[in-house]
């Protein structure tokens, strides 16, 4: 028996007989087939729902990163708190050499644990934004717009890095909702009973953002330290310390929304199975 051609639902571009998801929008469309003839109607081919993974065993690690992760962002303020007293002896010639190097050394050491747990944080919570995003077709949500493997892999893409990410987020977080209520298989994608939304995610994505571009701008000037004076490094130590805080309060938010997507997900499972 030939196989029937399929259709995306979201941009109703035509595919494969054994396409999963849409290579114009990422719309999952492994559940609808095109009708025979010309016209718009659908008719339901659905499999079984794929099995639902929790999600506390990722968000467990990437929460315990986040609070390594904040600590070690404390502990850089710390430094640069001592690094302006180093700097002030300095500018007094009443600093010593070993005092020089200690400090240097410390930084040293700080640089590679924060460096490390940065890139492991990165990823496990790719990790478990990808099995969040695998759990909405099990909770019964078919119109998803973004497929798990974009859901990470915007993440990579110049420019659209810049507001896909969010994006993605907000479908995971609205789809998760326990009360959030949703049609499946309606020919359109993200179609909501309730649209129901975090300003939290918008000021973790806002935040995360902000305080990227400051962290480059920083670093970009940190490369000509050596042409700065004294007074110029001190005020630049200080603009690294707000900079600092200011990363902390994503860490922070993400914490929470993981914490919230997670318990959300477990609690529409259990009410999916009863």
């Amino acid at each position: 028996m030939r196989k029937q051609e399929r259709i995306c639902q979201a941009c109703g571009v035509s595919l494969s007989p054994d396409a999963k998801f849409c290579q114009k929008c990422g719309q999952i469309v492994d559940s609808v087939l095109r009708t025979e003839g010309i016209g718009t109607d659908f008719r339901g081919n659905q499999p079984p729902r794929p099995k639902f993974i929790s999600l506390f065993p990722r968000a467990k690690w990437t929460q315990r990163l986040l609070i390594v992760f904040v600590g070690l962002s404390i502990l850089s303020i710390i430094l640069d708190m001592m690094d302006i007293n180093l700097l002030k002896n300095i500018h007094n010639f009443t600093a010593t050499e070993e005092e020089i190097n200690n400090n240097a050394l410390i930084w040293g050491i700080w640089g590679v644990g924060y460096t490390l747990v940065y890139l492991v944080t990165i990823i496990t919570f790719l990790r478990w934004i990808y099995q969040a995003s695998s759990n909405l077709n099990a909770l019964g949500y078919v119109s998803q717009r973004f497929s798990p493997g974009w859901a990470v892999g915007w993440w990579f893409i110049p420019f659209m890095h810049l507001f896909r990410p969010y994006q993605v987020m907000n479908e995971i977080w609205k789809s998760s909702h326990p009360n959030n209520k949703y049609t499946p298989g309606v020919p359109s994608a993200g179609t909501y009973k309730i649209d129901i939304g975090s300003n939290l995610i918008g000021w973790w994505w806002a935040l995360w953002i902000v305080s990227n571009v400051l962290e480059n701008i920083i670093m970009r000037t940190w490369f000509r330290a050596e042409d700065l004076q004294i007074k110029e490094l001190i005020e630049l130590t200080y603009f690294n310390m707000l900079v600092t805080s200011l990363t902390v309060i994503p860490a922070v938010i993400v914490f929470i929304l993981i914490n919230q997507i997670t318990n959300n997900q477990e609690i529409k499972s259990q009410s999916s199975v009863n």
